[in-house]
Order: C-alpha cells, then sequence, then structure tokens
C-alpha cells in the first residue's frame, strides 16, 4: 500500500473491528499507523480481500484481526489463486501437441509447455515431463510472490467443434468470461463457407493476447524455448544419468 491509501485502510479497519468487538472497539490512529506499516507490502485491493475473508471465517472471524491474521488471511489467497498442480497442469499442456486441439491453460503452463515442447518433440516424454514440472513450479511460485492472479487464456486448435466445446466448458467453470454469440451456434454443416469459422480464426488471437500490453504467452514460451533450450537439455541429460537411462 501507499500512504494515500492510509486513510482508506482505517476507515476499512475501524469498520470491521468495530464489527467484530461488537462495537466496543475504539479507533486509535497510533495503532492503525502500525498496523498499517505492517501490511504496507500488500496492495490494497490484497487487504481488502484479507479483511474480506477474516470477516467470513469461521474461526479467526469471531476475533477482531491482528496483523498476523491479516498477513495468514492474504497469504492463503494468493496460494489458493486456481492455479492447478504442476501434475495437473502438465496434464492440460501435453494436449496442445495435437494442433487440432484447443488448449484452454494459465500463462504459467504455456510458458512451460514452451520451454519442455523441444524435448517433448525429440520423442522423449519423460524428459520433457521432468522439465515442464520444473520450469512451471517456478513460474508458478514467481507469479504468487508478485501476487499476481492466475490469468486463463485458449490457444485455438484447428478443429472447429473442438474449439466451441473446450471454450464452452471453461466457461462454465469460470476460467473464461462467457463467448461471443458466434461461438455457441458450433461448425457449419453445409458446404458453404462458414463466417463463425472465419470469425473463430479471428479470436484466436484475441484469446491468446494479453490485451495490449505484451506479448502472447505463446509468443513468450516460443521465446523462452530458444532461450532456455540449452538449460534444459543439460538437466533432462543429469536426470537420465541419475535415473541410469
Amino acid at each position: 500500500m501507499r500512504d494515500t491509501d492510509f486513510d482508506s485502510f482505517g476507515q476499512l479497519l475501524d469498520a470491521v473491528c468495530s464489527l467484530l468487538s461488537r462495537g466496543s472497539y475504539t479507533p486509535n490512529a497510533t495503532n492503525s499507523a502500525l498496523f498499517f506499516r505492517s501490511l504496507s507490502e500488500y496492495s490494497l485491493d490484497a487487504v481488502r480481500a484479507g479483511f474480506d475473508a477474516h470477516v467470513k471465517d469461521p474461526q479467526r472471524g469471531r476475533f477482531v484481526p491482528m496483523p498476523a491474521d491479516m498477513i495468514a488471511q492474504i497469504e492463503g489467497l494468493v496460494a489458493d489463486d486456481g492455479r492447478p498442480g504442476a501434475d495437473e497442469a502438465w496434464a492440460v499442456a501435453i494436449r496442445a501437441a495435437d494442433e487440432n486441439a484447443t488448449v484452454v491453460w494459465t500463462e504459467e503452463i504455456a510458458k512451460a509447455w514452451g520451454i519442455a515442447r523441444a524435448v517433448f518433440d525429440a520423442g522423449d516424454e519423460v524428459g520433457a515431463r521432468v522439465a515442464f514440472r520444473e520450469a512451471y513450479n517456478r513460474l508458478t511460485d514467481e507469479a504468487r510472490r508478485a501476487r499476481r492472479p492466475a490469468k486463463w487464456d485458449a490457444s485455438l486448435g484447428f478443429e472447429p467443434s473442438g474449439r466451441v466445446s473446450a471454450i464452452q466448458e471453461a466457461v462454465a467453470i469460470g476460467r473464461l468470461p462467457a463467448p461471443d454469440r458466434y461461438l455457441l451456434e458450433g461448425p457449419a454443416t453445409s458446404d458453404e463457407p462458414s463466417p463463425v469459422l472465419g470469425e473463430l480464426f479471428a479470436l484466436r488471437e484475441r484469446l491468446v493476447m494479453r490485451h495490449d500490453d505484451g506479448p502472447s504467452p505463446d509468443l513468450e514460451a516460443k521465446q523462452d524455448t530458444q532461450r532456455l533450450k540449452d538449460e534444459t537439455a543439460e538437466r533432462v541429460e543429469a536426470y537420465r544419468r541419475e535415473h541410469g537411462e
């Protein structure tokens, strides 16, 4: 939080403490300043979410929060960010080996797959999985330390019906926002060229691009692959030696 957030923080703190103390809490500027400094590394939005979580907590929420309670709530929200574990992420990523498949994945899965793809294409699925897990865990840890929320995108494959079903499923479980109307129409059933198909191809770039602030996860994955190819090969070779392969 910035110094300019102090007043908003103080109002939030007073409201929560007054609620949980059943009106017996008395605001204290010195205590509020100490509380504020204890949480200064977090954004005001993260602190607000932490207060909300504390109030809803069936155990901690019965008591006026201390800074340690808030830190535990905020860190808990960061860890429970919807990012899958490494094994589940690998099961998602390996589907991208089929260019017909539409894959809905996080930025970290896309980048880790880009790093492991060269090993997979060389015919070493075991080594690719090792490289993927290492890269994915590192990227996920970095994102959580930076408190970046999970960002899901779709890498559209060449099979139109597969695109629609994959995106509908992702929307249903909250990983993607509601798709445009034409995604729900499905592929054409006649021999006429379908405008839906053209729009789906256009959507491919819209879904995988990070809005206007940088390259797509697919492009970054390719860049990471080039940069880390030698490093990955060394790690895979070390794994083989260790396991006698």
